[in-house]
């Protein structure tokens, strides 16, 4: 695991997700740093080790490394530090774009053909709820949402990704 100290020692980091090489008397002091990764994380190696950047610019102002660090805004180049909290794994799932295979637009929401009804879901806990059948998709969305307010889920929870 990397410290505070090692990043230190090897990036500049602004509050606004810039980071740079800090490197004094080599051509890359000052160099901006990071690769997007297929994942669309911005990522840089240090010591042999690929790590998010959105990892580092938190341990960097915070001294530590949360299990997850999540974005948000759902921007995963987005790195200022106003816009990355602490989270874990259920955290983040409560945080997150509608997957672009959805087929019914609302996140939690598919027709079932079987019963020629929509149907509302939701995972809580790593723990899939069944929140009903309905004869309208408004209604299953409606259910839905209370269903996200209830359990404390993020107002950005299930918005497009912009790949419709």
């Amino acid at each position: 695991m990397i410290t505070q100290e090692e990043i230190t020692e090897a990036l500049n980091i602004d509050i606004h997700g810039t980071v740079t090489h800090n490197k004094p008397g080599s051509r890359w002091d000052g160099m901006r740093v990071g690769t997007k990764h297929h994942t669309g994380y911005i990522v840089h190696t240090i010591k042999g080790k690929q790590y998010g950047l959105h990892r580092l610019v938190f341990m960097y102002f915070h001294g530590y490394m949360p299990v997850a660090v999540d974005h948000y805004d759902q921007d995963k180049a987005n790195n200022k530090i106003s816009n990355l909290v602490p989270s874990n794994a259920t955290h983040n799932g409560m945080n997150r774009k509608l997957n672009k295979n959805n087929t019914s637009g609302h996140i939690g929401v598919l027709f079932d053909k079987r019963r020629n009804r929509w149907k509302a879901q939701i995972k809580v806990n790593a723990k899939q709820m069944s929140l009903g059948n309905f004869k309208t998709i408004e209604e299953a969305v409606a259910c839905r949402a209370e269903a996200e307010v209830k359990h404390g889920f993020s107002k950005l929870h299930g918005a497009s990704n912009g790949k419709s």
